[in-house]
């Protein structure tokens, strides 16, 4: 069974030769990303930095992005 995340954002994974690691970029919320050493790592990551991302973004009366692109259901 699929496990979909909780977050619908949109991820731009890449590989960066100067970080020598995978980057999973949230372009919707400023500075929000992920990194490992493998995509699914990056992924996982940056589904945490989202979680922080708007915690934070609530407690500091913020307005959070709603996810540009519809990406499940």
């Amino acid at each position: 069974m699929t496990k979909f995340p909780k977050h619908k954002y949109f991820l731009r994974v890449f590989f960066s030769e100067e970080d020598n690691c995978y980057i999973a970029y949230v372009p919707e919320l400023r500075n929000c990303s992920g990194l490992g050493l493998t995509p699914e790592i990056a992924i996982k990551e940056a589904y945490c930095s989202i979680d922080s991302w708007i915690s934070v973004a609530k407690n500091e009366k913020i307005s959070v992005p709603q996810p540009i692109i519809k990406l499940f259901g």
